[in-house]
């Protein structure tokens, strides 16, 4: 769904996110992090993770990947593990489960 698993904009970040989604639905996820940075100025890292750690406040398990304007990945999650990774402008991978630091692949 728009605004609640996905969404993206030319002038903030696209995002795609996955959990229990009545949550996601709920909280409008993907909107919420756009909107935060246009609307507050916050940085894609301290709204991304702002918005995960809001979602489990209010019961919702699950993360997100967000790519900001300039490329920069953020991988936040609130549950036991995710799989996630992202591939740098050099081509090298790296990818991660669960909260440990990301590695080469």
């Amino acid at each position: 769904m728009i605004g609640a698993g996905t969404y993206a904009d030319n002038a903030t970040c696209a995002v795609s996110a996955t959990g229990h989604g009545e949550f996601f639905i709920r909280f409008a996820v993907a909107h919420e992090l756009a909107a935060r940075l246009r609307h507050r100025g916050e940085d894609l890292p301290t709204a991304a993770r702002a918005v995960i750690d809001e979602l489990g406040q209010i019961g919702g398990s699950g993360g997100l990947v967000a790519v900001g304007r300039d490329g920069g990945p953020v991988l936040p999650f609130n549950c036991s593990g995710m799989y996630r990774g992202y591939v740098e402008a050099d081509g090298v991978v790296f990818t991660a489960i669960y909260d440990e630091p990301y590695r080469r692949a």
